[in-house]
């Protein structure tokens, strides 16, 4: 599943991206709604929201609390928890493209190092 693909991803980014300023949850069925790889029932969109994102004005709020803060356009921010989920898939990704590049240079190095041995080989046997 690539990113673009994976919803949890995606709306992980897009409140990053928003941390400070707060997100609603109308705010997340627009976003939802221009990605068109991303789609999700109510529900669902609803639950999500709620496992990543907590009201600004945070006090002891009960479930019902925040589902009623949620249809009344209450502003949100992402939960710490979910704020370091997001930091840890971008190491993650970084790990990824490092090992890849790693892949690419330790390959290289051996064709490289075999073209030397083989002329090595070469040039003694021609003398």
């Amino acid at each position: 599943m690539t990113k673009e693909t994976n919803v949890y991803y995606e709306v992980l980014n897009w409140g990053h991206q928003r941390i400070n300023e707060g997100v609603s949850f109308a705010d997340l069925k627009g976003f939802l709604a221009t990605k068109t790889t991303l789609q999700l029932e109510d529900k669902r969109a609803k639950a999500l929201f709620l496992e990543l994102f907590r009201p600004l004005e945070y006090g002891n709020l009960t479930v019902s609390a925040e589902i009623a803060a949620l249809n009344d356009g209450t502003k949100f921010h992402l939960k710490l928890e979910a704020a370091f989920k997001y930091i840890e898939l971008q190491e993650l990704e970084e790990a990824r493209q490092s090992s890849r590049s790693a892949m690419r240079i330790a390959v290289i190095s051996i064709v490289i190092g075999i073209a030397v041995g083989v002329t090595q080989i070469w040039i003694a046997l021609a003398n």
